[in-house]
């Protein structure tokens, strides 16, 4: 069993930190047959949105992480295990389900993301490091490891989760414009629990520029959801995907 490392910054109610632990341990169950899992999981709730990005920044800063992302629940490996942040804040205010889903999404990223390498993606395929390339790998290796995420959920856990993160993130899937292979990417990531649950409000909520390559993304998601390539190939695949059909839709 994964042994979860619990630390709580300001006042935190202690039913919310039990529905916290139970989130985890409905994935943490699932684990025991597992041959690489961590050996514990450090996690965090923070009273605060402002506290966490207070903590996150700092350690950023001084592990020299270029990306920081703020979010109701989140994972990293910064410092070579797995660490996930919960901000009591805001998650609290989301219906139990969802906010059950976000916390067991993340718990599955601890899992089977719970190393640095995971968060220190190689350039070299790619050409490079220019700051737009850095940026592509980034975005395609979040959607990358979602894909793998959202597979171990269906598989050893429940698909209720996944149709519950598809419907909290399609909420930004208007915002949108799939302009740019950035875009595309950003799409990608929202767009990939799709690949494995229906999601019958999705082409509602995308713009007419997305709806039309919204077919290619999905079966390229779906073809990644069976691939036997890690992580990391999936990034590059999906780099490259983005890329043809931004230049696709350009010549048009």
């Amino acid at each position: 069993m994964v042994q979860v490392v619990l630390s709580i910054f300001g006042k935190v109610p202690e039913e919310f930190v039990g529905f916290v632990l139970s989130s985890l341990d409905r994935v943490y169950s699932s684990a025991a047959d597992l041959e690489e899992r961590p050996a514990f999981v450090e996690v965090a709730i923070y009273e605060t949105s402002g506290r966490l990005l207070e903590f996150l920044v700092s350690e950023a800063g001084e592990l020299g992480v270029s990306a920081v992302g703020l979010h109701l629940v989140s994972h990293e490996a910064w410092r070579g295990w797995p660490r996930i942040h919960v901000d009591y804040e805001k998650l609290s205010q989301l219906d139990p389900e969802t906010a059950a889903a976000l916390v067991v999404h993340e718990a599955v990223h601890s899992l089977v993301h719970g190393s640095r390498r995971y968060y220190e993606v190689p350039l070299g395929a790619l050409g490079g490091g220019a700051p737009h390339e850095v940026e592509l790998l980034y975005l395609a290796s979040t959607a990358a490891k979602d894909v793998e995420v959202h597979s171990y959920l269906v598989e050893r856990v429940s698909p209720r989760f996944v149709e519950l993160y598809a419907q909290y993130s399609l909420r930004d899937a208007p915002g949108v414009d799939c302009s740019s292979a950035s875009e595309v990417l950003a799409l990608a990531k929202l767009v990939a629990p799709c690949a494995f649950v229906d999601c019958p409000q999705l082409p509602a909520r995308l713009r007419p520029e997305c709806s039309r390559i919204l077919g290619e993304l999905l079966g390229a998601l779906r073809n990644l959801r069976d691939s036997r390539m890690d992580w990391l190939g999936k990034s590059y695949a999906l780099v490259e995907l983005a890329a043809a059909l931004t230049s696709r839709s350009s010549e048009e």
